[in-house]
């Protein structure tokens, strides 16, 4: 992935016919200018790196250009050598560098409580890819206020069917206890990724506002039955009125 160390898993050995023993060296050309191997000896004036088999383990390639991104193509030259006598062979090697996915900015949004049943925030809204993929997100982590972060969906949430929007009932009950001049936030912790590996971590930031919800009215039945056994049936309206956030009216 672009701006990182890239392995190099490149396989060379000697083939056993009998006999002196021979060595093998190998010879990496065509390399970026101010490109590093982790292994090996660099010939600056034939521009290439010298190294033995054993520098093939581990080996990584940092191009030391975090903006590097597309094909890159060297050579790799295996030589045997023995009783003063070589033997050389040369393979093409063509690597891609994937540029990862870009953001804009982290992503804040807002809603009032009771505002909306369906208030939609798109996860990957302001992520582009310069190769022109098409992005998906995955790892999400979800943490209310000041809550342990969790893979589980909060009450009220849910993640519609393209894997990407995130919806928001703010007429659940789940924020009801919001006071006017109150707030909850959600933050949503992700991975936006490309089909080739590239990942960049994305927030995304709800707010949930409470508001004065309407008053509503307790209203009891009742009948009362009196001394001449007439009986008489109606309405008793409490004196006692609250709204849902349980303010005193």
């Amino acid at each position: 992935q672009q701006g990182s160390a890239i392995n190099l898993d490149l396989h060379a050995s000697l083939t056993d016919t009998g006999g002196d023993a021979e060595t093998l060296s190998l010879k990496i050309s065509g390399l970026p200018d101010n490109a590093v191997l982790n292994h090996g000896t660099h010939d600056a004036v034939a521009k290439m790196w010298i190294l033995s088999e054993a520098d093939l383990k581990g080996l990584t390639l940092d191009i030391k250009n975090p903006n590097f991104h597309g094909d890159l193509h060297f050579s790799v030259t295996a030589t045997a050598s023995a009783s003063g006598e070589s033997e050389s062979t040369t393979q093409n090697v063509s690597l891609h560098v994937n540029a990862p996915p870009a953001i804009a900015s982290a992503i804040t949004d807002s809603v009032a409580e009771a505002a909306s049943n369906q208030h939609n925030i798109d996860l990957l809204q302001g992520a582009t890819d310069t190769e022109g993929h098409v992005l998906s997100v995955d790892g999400l982590s979800y943490k209310v206020g000041n809550n342990i972060a969790s893979s589980a969906l909060p009450t009220g949430v849910s993640l519609a069917a393209d894997g990407h929007t995130l919806v928001v009932d703010a007429t659940d009950n789940a924020f009801n206890h919001l006071a006017q001049g109150d707030s909850q936030t959600i933050t949503v912790t992700y991975n936006i990724k490309d089909p080739d590996g590239g990942s960049t971590v994305q927030t995304a930031t709800l707010t949930v506002t409470g508001t004065n919800d309407a008053p509503i009215i307790g209203v009891a039945t009742g009948s009362v039955t009196d001394q001449t056994a007439t009986t008489t049936s109606g309405k008793i309206c409490l004196l006692y009125t609250s709204d849902a956030a349980d303010d005193l009216l």
